[in-house]
């Protein structure tokens, strides 16, 4: 990081490399950077020998100084643009995965209601009350899909008794003991 230190009152400027030395211009400086922001402190922005430079200032009372440690802003802000690129890709990742996480954890809680649907659709297509839906699960979902299969046996024995009550009418109604009464 190359920092750059102002002080005002001599008026030079030193690179934190001591790359080189430039002389600030007369006037008074020190009013312009006490009116720039609140006394001068805190984050500036400058331009020293043509290049943008960001930093931090502080007024140093004592010797009535003003310190700038500052860095080049394309140097500055090239991380900040490497945080921004990395927080998307991040972001880009998570929304993915999450994403691929709901459609897997949706087709599991949903697959017991949809192998009911299919088992009821199969009944009522084939009239054949003997067929059960697999149980997958020991949840609501599960007892609906018991019961289920409980009352589909029940209709089922339901349905051979009136099959076979029907069936022992019609062998009495055709009997000839039937007839004599």
């Amino acid at each position: 990081m190359m920092a750059a230190t102002v002080q005002l009152c001599s008026r030079s400027v030193a690179s934190g490399r001591l790359r080189s030395t430039r002389k600030l211009p007369s006037g008074s400086c020190m009013e312009k950077f006490r009116s720039s922001r609140s006394g001068g402190e805190g984050w500036q922005r400058l331009s020293l020998g043509g290049r943008r430079y960001v930093g931090q200032g502080r007024l140093f009372e004592p010797f009535d100084w003003y310190l700038l440690t500052a860095e080049r802003e394309d140097i500055f802000y090239s991380s900040v643009g490497k945080i921004y690129q990395r927080t998307a890709v991040i972001l880009i990742a998570s929304l993915i995965i999450a994403l691929g996480l709901l459609i897997v954890f949706s087709n599991i809680l949903t697959k017991p209601i949809k192998d009911m649907v299919s088992v009821i659709q199969d009944i009522i297509s084939t009239g054949d009350l003997s067929k059960n839906v697999t149980l997958w699960y020991q949840d609501e979902v599960g007892q609906l899909g018991h019961y289920f299969n409980q009352m589909t046996g029940e209709l089922d024995s339901a349905y051979g008794q009136i099959k076979k009550y029907a069936y022992e009418m019609a062998l009495w109604s055709t009997s000839p003991r039937a007839w004599r009464g």
